[in-house]
């Protein structure tokens, strides 16, 4: 689930369950395997990665073959 917080004027937010474009993202994203990103570059990190690379490449080449093909 997402996280929750609450607003000031005390509504809760958030605990909801992942949609499917959050998860993709989660996916996608290289700070998992030690590259954080600043804008369309990502720079090597000085954390150590969550993630290991061919792992991270294996969903990648999945998602690549799941995802539907742009038409024109």
């Amino acid at each position: 689930v997402s996280k929750v917080t609450m607003g000031r004027d005390g509504t809760i937010r958030g605990g909801k369950p992942f949609t499917r474009g959050a998860v993709l993202h989660l996916l996608a994203n290289p700070v998992y395997i030690g590259l954080p990103r600043h804008r369309d570059k990502t720079y090597p990190g000085h954390h150590e990665a969550i993630v290991d690379q061919k792992l991270f490449d294996a969903v990648k080449a999945r998602l690549a073959e799941r995802s539907n093909p742009v038409t024109s």
